[in-house]
C-alpha cells in the first residue's frame, strides 16, 4: 500500500470521527420550535449546520495534508487526491450525521451532554463513519490494485456520488422529517 493512500485513509478516519451534525438537531431541544418558526427553508437550516462541520474539519484536513505532503514528498496529484477524498468525506460525514439526527433526534434532555454523548444519532453517525472507511479499505485489500492513484480517483467519485445522493435525500425526506419534529 502506498504512503499517500495510507495518509488519505488516516485523514478520512479523523474526519469521520468529527461529526458535529449528528447532535445538531437534538441540541435545539425544547427550543426547536423557535428555529422552525423562522422564515427559513429547512435546507437553509441544514446548510448552516453542515457548514459548521465543514469549517471545523476541512481547513484542518487541508493544513495536515499540506504538511504531510511537504514532509513525505508527495506529488501534486497525490496531494490533490488526498484533499479531494478528504473534503468529499467532510461533506459526506456532515450530511450523513444530519440525516441520522433527523431520524433519531433526542429532544428531551436536561443537559446538553445527554444530547451529545447519550444519543443514538451520535453513535450511529460514528458507526456510519467507521463503516464508510472500512468499506474502501476492504475493497482495496480484496482488489489490491496496481495503481493506487486510480483507486483514489474512483474512491473520490464514489464518495462524491454518495454526497449528491445524501443531499438529494436531505432536500426531500430530510425536510419532511424536520417539519414533523
Amino acid at each position: 500500500m502506498s504512503m499517500d493512500l495510507i495518509v488519505t485513509m488516516a485523514m478520512v478516519f479523523c474526519v469521520a470521527l468529527t461529526c458535529t451534525t449528528a447532535p445538531s438537531i437534538s441540541l435545539e431541544g425544547k427550543n426547536l420550535w423557535i428555529v422552525k418558526s423562522l422564515p427559513l427553508k429547512a435546507m437553509d437550516i441544514f446548510r448552516s449546520k453542515i457548514l459548521l462541520n465543514l469549517v471545523i474539519t476541512a481547513p484542518i484536513l487541508v493544513i495536515c495534508s499540506t504538511v504531510l505532503t511537504a514532509v513525505l514528498g508527495f506529488t501534486i496529484l497525490e496531494y490533490l487526491l488526498i484533499v479531494a477524498v478528504g473534503c468529499s468525506y467532510c461533506v459526506f460525514i456532515a450530511v450523513a450525521g444530519l440525516i441520522i439526527n433527523l431520524h433519531f433526534p433526542k429532544l428531551e434532555w436536561n443537559t446538553q451532554v445527554a444530547a451529545v454523548k447519550q444519543s443514538a444519532s451520535v453513535m450511529l453517525a460514528l458507526a456510519a463513519g467507521f463503516l464508510s472507511i472500512m468499506l474502501p479499505i476492504g475493497i482495496f485489500a480484496m482488489l489490491n490494485p496496481a495503481n493506487p492513484v486510480v483507486f483514489q480517483v474512483l474512491w473520490f467519485i464514489a464518495v462524491a456520488a454518495a454526497d449528491a445522493a445524501a443531499f438529494s435525500y436531505l432536500k426531500g425526506r430530510g425536510a419532511a422529517l424536520f417539519k414533523e419534529l
